[in-house]
């Protein structure tokens, strides 16, 4: 497993300098009002493609996982071909409002004769993200991580940056162009998915005979909308609280606190790219082992999770909270002022870095309505705290009530591990440790 983690470890760190290039990029070349404008746009696409998604993400990696487990092969298509329709239908339709209805709010908050057209290239990112997201974790579901990772986390950013570097070639760049680059870097990533998902699905069912039919995809798109309510909250959850604050602020604050925010969000949760590292690995196992009723082996595999977490994103933490402005420099002057912005974000990912990955596990176990709880108060708890804190203090409000809401959710969520399953999803003692140490493979 530790090979595993390095090896997919470097590739969430690959993903999280092209996800950072990215937005320096953006930033440097553009500066704070336009890049304002275009993560405003950004964190409405982003929004809207896990919403696309209905959590089906989550219940496809867990389907494929435990088809995996025992070598089920024909219900593959069935999972992958009923959510490919269902999503890219429901994003189609986001798409077009956003086009709509984005477009019109952001004339009333920017300035800008590109502003309509910016909203416009935002708008067409919608169904290529959310279908690229299913992909990304369906391949970790197959035992693939290191491919759904690339996906997810490198393909995008990694083809932006190149066409912004044409770009600026060529003249002067603003949102407009960036958000352009964006389409196309994303439309590229999913043509780069489906390939490579119909190459690996011919390979993995060589000799094995179809078993699919217009009625059992319908079974299966039901079975989606059934877990919807649950499991959409459950996977937009985390995506909501880590854009919504960019999008209030472009309504109450001004195009730089909106770039400033956004920048911050982004160093602040540079560590889930160790994180996503880990349960890349281990969330297919804890499907597998909880499967299978391996109860032992189910509490190592959580505990083991929560000490890789802890060991690997403290440094990268602690580097932020105590030299914030030296990072944000790095983006431009006029960053340097949201230091503590980036301080009370680093804050709240410690202490969740602290008390484990709750939601991962309720949910790899089966235990949706207690992972949708969770991600209900934190989502409650984001909102209440933004209703309180954005009007008067900005994006220092916006950034202490995310982590306020972030640490309200961990914990809930770690009450719920301990309520079902009977133990802690971090471990609290040094029985815990020692047996940790003897399942190292």
């Amino acid at each position: 497993m530790l090979g595993r983690f390095t090896r997919i470890a470097g590739v969430r760190i690959f993903g999280a300098l092209a996800q950072l290039g990215l937005t320096l990029m953006v930033t440097r070349v553009t500066g704070a009002s336009e890049a304002g404008l275009f993560f405003f746009g950004y964190s409405v696409v982003m929004i809207l493609a896990a919403i696309a998604r209905l959590g089906s993400e989550m219940s496809g990696l867990r389907a494929v996982a435990a088809a995996c487990q025992i070598n089920e092969m024909r219900r593959l298509d069935d999972v992958v071909v009923a959510r490919v329709i269902l999503i890219s239908a429901l994003s189609a339709i986001l798409a077009i409002g956003f086009c709509l209805a984005g477009t019109r709010l952001a004339l009333t908050q920017f300035s800008g004769d590109h502003v309509s057209g910016t909203m416009g290239f935002m708008a067409l990112t919608v169904p290529p993200l959310a279908i690229t997201g299913l992909f990304g974790e369906l391949f970790k579901g197959v035992g693939r991580a290191t491919q759904g990772i690339a996906l997810q986390n490198i393909a995008v950013p990694g083809f932006a940056v190149i066409g912004l570097a044409i770009a600026t070639t060529m003249g002067e760049v603003n949102a407009l162009h960036s958000a352009a680059a964006f389409a196309l870097s994303v439309w590229l990533s999913l043509i780069l998915s489906v390939v490579l998902w119909v190459s690996w699905s011919r390979a993995w069912r060589a000799g094995v005979p179809k078993d699919q039919s217009p009625a059992a995809i319908r079974q299966e798109i039901i079975g989606i909308l059934r877990d919807a309510p649950t499991l959409l909250v459950v996977s937009t959850t985390s995506i909501i609280m880590q854009w919504i604050g960019a999008f209030i602020l472009g309504f109450l604050g001004s195009p730089q606190q909106v770039a400033g925010y956004s920048v911050a969000v982004r160093l602040s949760i540079a560590v889930s790219i160790l994180h996503s590292a880990v349960t890349s690995v281990i969330a297919p196992q804890i499907a597998a082992a909880h499967s299978i009723g391996d109860t032992q082996g189910l509490r190592v595999l959580v505990h083991q999770t929560s000490a890789y977490i802890c060991l690997t994103t403290a440094p990268v933490l602690l580097t932020l909270l105590v030299f914030p402005g030296g990072w944000l420099s790095i983006f431009g002057k006029d960053f340097i002022s949201f230091g503590i912005v980036l301080q009370l974000l680093v804050m709240g990912q410690i202490v969740a870095a602290v008390i484990g990955h709750s939601g991962t596990v309720l949910v790899m176990t089966g235990h949706y309505s207690n992972a949708r709880a969770t991600s209900i108060i934190a989502a409650v708890g984001l909102f209440i705290f933004m209703l309180f804190f954005v009007p008067e203090y900005g994006a220092t409000g916006a950034a202490l009530a995310m982590s306020l809401g972030v640490v309200a959710g961990h914990l809930a969520g770690a009450v719920f591990v301990r309520q079902k399953l009977g133990f802690w999803p971090m471990p609290i003692s040094m029985a815990d440790l020692s047996l940790i140490k003897e399942r190292l493979p």
